[in-house]
């Protein structure tokens, strides 16, 4: 229950600096990028800005996931492989 209440009050502390920011930051500026250039408030292009970073950071943490759950099912795998024989043994020896 705290965590939560810690994690609401930042979000909201959070979510206020970025109104007071946009509010103070309504002057357009310019960016240039390769093929043309773009007029956009300052705080539009801090918000396009994290909004890729963080795309091509769940895109990267995707391709991770993507390799442990491959590395886990090959494990499963495996394990049934060897539970299979454990259990074979366990009969051969029930049986001698």
């Amino acid at each position: 229950m705290l965590k939560k209440l810690l994690f609401l009050l930042l979000s909201l502390a959070l979510l206020a600096v970025g109104i007071l920011a946009a509010v103070n930051n309504g002057q357009a500026v310019s960016f240039d990028y390769y093929f043309s250039t773009l007029e956009l408030p300052l705080i539009a292009l801090l918000f396009i800005a994290m909004t890729v970073g963080a795309l091509l950071s769940l895109l990267l943490c995707s391709i991770w996931v993507f390799r442990q759950h491959r590395q886990l099912k090959r494990t499963e795998q495996s394990k049934a492989l060897v539970q299979k024989e454990l259990d074979n043994l366990r009969k051969l020896r029930g049986e001698s």
